[in-house]
């Protein structure tokens, strides 16, 4: 693809159209990430804490 190429046609759709992804296989389990808090302390500006001596 070129700089002067695009999938966007005039009416907003893309050509090809974009396919949803596919369903999870049988018996997938999705995996569970514990939040510890990270993206919080970030947000705030904390710093973060040092692991005692």
């Amino acid at each position: 693809m070129t700089d002067n190429t695009s999938h966007l046609r005039p009416d907003g759709t893309t050509f090809p159209p974009v396919t949803p992804d596919p369903p999870p296989p049988p018996g997938y389990v999705e995996p569970v990430i514990p939040d510890c808090g990270l993206a919080e302390d970030e947000a705030r500006g904390d710093p973060v804490a040092e692991p005692p001596d």
